[in-house]
C-alpha cells in the first residue's frame, strides 16, 4: 500500500501479506477481498484516504484526472 509519510515529505510502500485465495474465481469476491484490505489498511490512518482514492481513481479512456 501506497503512504505519504507527513514527517519526511516522501512516500513509502507498505508490503502486506496476499490476499488468499485469490483469484477466487469471482469478480465480486475479489473485489470485496480488494476493498476490505483497503478498508483495514486505511482505518489505521485514515488520512490516507483521500491521496489514495485519487491514485486508484481511472477513466474509462484511461486519461489521467489530474
Amino acid at each position: 500500500m501506497p503512504v505519504y509519510n507527513r514527517e519526511t515529505g516522501n512516500f513509502e510502500v507498505i508490503v502486506q501479506p496476499p490476499l488468499d485465495p485469490f483469484p477466487s474465481g469471482s469478480e465480486e469476491t475479489d473485489a470485496r477481498m480488494m476493498n476490505e484490505r483497503i478498508e483495514q489498511f486505511l482505518a489505521q490512518d485514515p488520512g490516507q484516504y483521500m491521496w489514495i482514492m485519487n491514485l486508484l481513481r481511472s477513466r474509462p479512456d484511461g486519461t489521467q484526472l489530474y
